[in-house]
């Protein structure tokens, strides 16, 4: 089976976290026999430096084009510009790797639009996996959002990270069935050494970009009012840009929190799992959610989470690996990091059962042979 991957975003040399993920589930797929690929047609504003037509002979080979474009979808010419682009690159990739059978698009702008072209240029089936929540809020009537709607509609199957997001999904777009595969995890985390609670103090770790969404300072504030009753808890922040970091760590010193909060600014990939085996409690409480990779992540290493109720948050935590709060109540959020420390002390082998919890969800077993099931089926259903 070869497959196409045609992502709204990719690592890069110089932003090479941005999607990730992207990158390591095709290794994945790859790794269990599928022929994979990867069309990137990336978006730019007006001003911004365009990059040619390229070819990147990595593990997973990609094409790169990339246009600039209007924001907000409020001229017609969206989706032609790029149809166009997404054939030039079609037309190089078939020279170097063949012709795919099937083409799996992640995110609706521009993704999806480039698999419907593709699908149409080669007659094979495409498919889309959504991630971004805010496209299911967006307005509905421009040139943009039309053009979308259509390539949807014609997609041969629909996936999201969350069973709330498939389920507004299906509502936004007029469908049924859209199916929800869980973000996985690579082997090495669940290959690595159990984690064991800190000796010298209880940890909370936070991993994200540090954005208003994630609720950062929220996070602090709560932390802060615990921590005057435990002195002993600390608050590990991992991520955020270099500005960013400079703006938070000014705020915990005004807290006085300076002894009990740490930063690593951004860090690389192969980091992750020492940086969240350094806590003993994930806690990511945002306000916007799809999925959450770093849930899935710390359970795989057995540690708890506490996620607010987000479409990720409540799909990827339950009550084996952690808690669900509200978002941005204070009280739920305080209540829950008083709980996770009361499980650790009530149970001896807690990371261990997490850990276990997290092989029957976020292995790569079980996101390979979902997808193999999807892809076969489109394969098989497919009508040109």
């Amino acid at each position: 089976m070869h497959v196409l991957w045609t992502p709204s975003w990719y690592p890069s040399e110089e932003h090479p976290n941005n999607g990730s993920f992207f990158l390591e589930q095709l290794q994945m797929l790859k790794g269990s026999g599928i022929k994979c690929g990867v069309i990137w047609v990336e978006t730019k504003s007006l001003g911004q430096r365009k990059a040619p037509l390229e070819v990147c002979e990595a593990d997973i080979p990609l094409i790169h084009n990339s246009m600039w474009l209007v924001p907000k979808g409020i001229l017609p010419f969206d989706a032609k510009t790029i149809a166009r682009k997404s054939l030039e690159a079609a037309k190089l990739y078939e020279q170097k790797y063949g012709k795919p059978d099937v083409i799996h698009a992640h995110s609706v702008w521009p993704g999806v639009i480039v698999a419907q072209t593709l699908s149409e240029y080669w007659q094979i089936p495409y498919g889309l996996t959504e991630h971004r929540p805010s496209s299911l809020e967006a307005e509905k009537g421009t040139f943009r959002a039309k053009a979308i709607q259509k390539a949807v509609e014609a997609a041969s199957f629909t996936v999201t990270v969350s069973d709330g997001m498939s389920e507004k999904l299906d509502k936004y777009y007029g469908l049924t069935g859209t199916q929800t595969v869980a973000l996985p995890v690579r082997d090495e985390f669940f290959a690595a050494p159990l984690h064991a609670p800190q000796e010298d103090g209880f940890v909370f770790v936070h991993i994200s970009n540090l954005d208003d969404n994630k609720r950062t300072e929220f996070t602090l504030e709560v932390f802060q009012k615990i921590h005057a009753q435990q002195p002993n808890l600390r608050l590990h922040i991992v991520g955020g840009a270099a500005q960013r970091v400079m703006e938070l760590k000014d705020l915990v010193q005004r807290m006085e929190l300076s002894e009990a909060v740490t930063f690593t600014g951004q860090v690389d990939r192969e980091q992750i799992i020492f940086e969240i085996n350094s806590g003993d409690c994930m806690i990511l409480v945002s306000a916007l959610e799809a999925g959450g990779t770093v849930f899935a992540e710390a359970t795989s290493l057995g540690i708890p989470s506490i996620a607010s109720a987000t479409f990720g948050g409540s799909y990827m935590i339950r009550k084996e690996n952690g808690i669900v709060v509200a978002i941005d109540d204070a009280e739920e959020l305080e209540a829950a990091m008083n709980e996770i420390q009361r499980r650790y002390a009530q149970d001896s082998q807690l990371n261990a059962h997490i850990r276990e919890y997290g092989s029957t969800r976020f292995t790569e077993k079980i996101f390979v042979t979902r997808h193999k099931e999807i892809y076969e089926a489109a394969i098989k259903g497919a009508e040109f």
